[in-house]
């Protein structure tokens, strides 16, 4: 299964782009913390617990630019859950790279992209972040085919 990825923001920056989810219409540009190491989307035509498209870290040497559409094969998962005045939701980061790339996932890359996230949350410090287990890409694809729209 492949799905087409979403590119938010690029790697290396710390610019993250807001886009309107079913239109992708450019809202407006933030800074962050800290620079993400990969690219970061979401997968059009999903919806997560959380009411919006499903997360996705592109893993890639190839820099693609923010607004396009990457057609990717699909990695794994991440379990992850916020927590914000008691009520606790997931948001679950689907890890995925290009198509037409022979990537292996490491362990050191999910370890990366758990650090880079607890960065982010220090700006929100009324938000807890606990991670649970990192899931292959067959558990991974039945998430993705029921958060489709």
């Amino acid at each position: 299964m492949t799905v087409n990825v979403f590119i938010q923001n690029r790697k290396n920056s710390k610019l993250r782009s807001k886009f309107n989810e079913k239109t992708l219409e450019f809202l407006k540009e933030e800074e962050l913390l800290s620079a993400a190491t990969y690219q970061y989307g979401f997968i059009p035509g999903t919806i997560g617990e959380d009411g919006d498209c499903l997360d996705a870290w592109l893993i890639s040497d190839t820099d693609f630019k923010v607004g396009t559409q990457v057609s990717c094969r699909i990695l794994g998962m991440l379990e992850m859950i916020e927590e914000y005045q008691g009520e606790k939701e997931e948001d679950v980061k689907v890890f995925v790279c290009p198509e037409d790339e022979d990537y292996q996932l490491t362990e050191t890359v999910v370890t990366e992209i758990k650090q880079y996230t607890l960065s982010i949350f220090r700006k929100f410090p009324e938000v807890t972040v606990t991670f649970g287990d990192f899931l292959p890409a067959e558990k991974a694809i039945e998430f993705i085919r029921k958060g489709q729209k």
